[in-house]
């Protein structure tokens, strides 16, 4: 009689257990559904040629998809911050001797994930079409590093410098990804400039 009520209770916890993970689950897809909807949306706006806005609208939820199958590779404990660039990198043409990729081994939580996914894939996208990564010689240099930010939270900085192409100037025209850029997305701040030597970026998301 007296050991009931701990197992009532351990069946309680073990039956709440599957409701939270059901909770979660459809509050991570209700997010992405968001994310995908604000993608077409905005790149609709931006986008007058049907078929450029096909292309970057397949690419953009690409990329999404290849962060979401890191976290599940974790097990939606996060995405290691390297693998998640170089794999984008890679993805979008660029030779493994072309990056030079420094910092500490960082998992990213899983709900900055496609956020930093989708800054990175437009700075990789924009490489390869105008910047370092469109001529024969060019390199990007990603150099991060984690700190306290002092409000008891853990601050990843992050610098993407293109050098060795073509000289850029800051965009004209802004499309979804230059909106995407200057505005980030949720707590993910980016900052670029343009200079002769080639764009410089900083990322700045808390964890």
């Amino acid at each position: 009689m007296s050991g009931s009520p701990v197992k009532s209770s351990d069946s309680r916890r073990a039956n709440a257990q599957p409701t939270m993970s059901v909770r979660e689950l459809a509050h991570r897809i209700n997010n992405m559904l968001a994310v995908v909807q604000a993608i077409i949306n905005q790149t609709a706006r931006t986008t007058g040629d049907p078929a450029l806005f096909v292309t970057a609208v397949n690419a953009r939820i690409a990329a999404m998809a290849a962060a979401n199958r890191s976290l599940l590779t974790s097990e939606w404990d996060g995405a290691d911050l390297e693998s998640l660039v170089r794999q984008e990198l890679l993805t979008q043409g660029a030779a493994d001797t072309r990056l030079r990729l420094s910092g500490p081994r960082t998992a990213l939580p899983p709900r900055d994930v496609v956020a930093f996914a989708l800054v990175i894939h437009e700075l990789a996208t924009n490489a390869v079409k105008f910047g370092a990564l469109s001529g024969m010689s060019g390199i990007v240099e990603l150099d991060w590093s984690v700190a306290a930010n002092g409000e008891g939270r853990d601050l990843l900085s992050v610098i993407w410098r293109e050098s060795g192409g073509p000289p850029v100037t800051a965009p004209t025209h802004k499309g979804f990804g230059s909106l995407l850029l200057e505005r980030g997305i949720d707590d993910c701040k980016v900052e670029r400039s343009f200079t002769a030597e080639g764009l410089t970026c900083r990322i700045a998301l808390p964890l």
